[in-house]
């Protein structure tokens, strides 16, 4: 074999061998491809944003409150509200008052007085509710002509039971409840008795944004 046949039968070899394994000039990447692929990934983390973007929050309106009554009292230069989140019971009251024993027995029945009122009130619904129960129920069962007489006496004992329940409760938490502010006047006086240097006052803030006041 030639010299010359030696180097073609090489040559051969070389591009059989990069025929084989893929290597081909085509598939050799050019430089301007790469570099316009690098532009591409990092314009992509340009449009990533560094921190995390927030909501916009939406407004919230609070509800209207046509009519609003708040007791305080002022005490030492401050003003504080008289009652707690729950109901009206004076309870803030009690950090300041609980070194006057007749301020606390005052405060005590106060609320203890309150309960009644609500008791009361309860049963003044109850007996609402039987007086229109025997009311339907009577004319229901006096629609039949044999039972009219006894459709009568139902709708008698309801009314008159029902209605003795319902005015009596309605009517005794009615005064209870006028009478009752008494006894929250009469605990902030002994207070003010004992502790004459540091006083406490009672006030009542009515606001009706309704009628502009």
């Amino acid at each position: 074999m030639t010299r010359f046949q030696t180097i073609n039968l090489i040559t051969i070899t070389i591009f059989s061998c990069q025929s084989s394994r893929g290597w081909t000039a085509e598939s050799v990447p050019k430089p301007s491809s790469v570099l316009q692929q690098t532009k591409s990934y990092a314009d992509e983390e340009k449009a990533i944003p560094k921190k995390p973007t927030i909501p916009t929050q939406l407004i919230q309106h609070r509800p209207t409150d046509h009519f609003h009554c708040e007791r305080i009292y002022l005490y030492q230069g401050r003003e504080m509200s008289c009652d707690s989140n729950v109901q009206f019971d004076g309870e803030k009251l009690r950090p300041i008052l609980k070194n006057v024993p007749a301020a606390i027995h005052e405060l005590n029945t106060y609320q203890e007085n309150r309960h009644e009122i609500k008791t009361s009130a309860y049963l003044s619904s109850i007996g609402f509710l039987i007086f229109a129960a025997g009311f339907l129920i009577g004319n229901r069962i006096g629609s039949n002509p044999d039972n009219v007489h006894k459709g009568q006496v139902i709708k008698d004992l309801t009314f008159f039971g029902g209605g003795w329940i319902a005015a009596n409760s309605f009517f005794y938490s009615l005064g209870l409840m006028r009478s009752n502010e008494d006894h929250l006047v009469n605990a902030v006086e002994y207070y003010n008795q004992s502790n004459p240097n540091s006083p406490i006052e009672l006030q009542i803030r009515v606001s009706m944004p309704l009628l502009g006041l």
